[in-house]
């Protein structure tokens, strides 16, 4: 199931790293923002054909169906989770214990 999140950075790396972007709609409401920010992050998705969103994701991993057709969602969805491979866990910029350690070397050398 797809979830939406509220905060950024690594934590909403980690919140989207196995998810697909699903957007179901049956009247056109232009080109959704969520789905701006989902393309952003890089995610597969799943969307109706309405609005600008077809054209938006002509050059994306998507698949798009027609509005109402509730099976096709269901299967696309399914699809699309299946066949999106894990991306790697990404590497911490720092480790706590090496920043400590430096800093007291910072500090040794200031006061030597």
């Amino acid at each position: 199931m797809a979830h939406l999140h509220a905060w950024v950075g690594l934590d909403l790396w980690h919140a989207f790293r196995q998810q697909v972007f699903l957007r179901r709609s049956r009247v056109a409401c232009g080109l959704p923002v969520a789905l701006m920010e989902a393309l952003a992050l890089d995610l597969p998705v799943v969307a109706t054909s309405v609005g600008g969103i077809a054209t938006a994701l002509a050059d994306a991993t998507a698949i798009v169906i027609a509005p109402g057709d509730s099976a096709a969602l269901a299967s696309s969805y399914v699809a699309m989770v299946e066949k999106r491979p894990m991306p790697p866990e990404p590497q911490p910029r720092f480790e706590a214990s090496e920043s400590a350690r430096r800093l007291a070397e910072l500090y040794a050398g200031v006061h030597t």
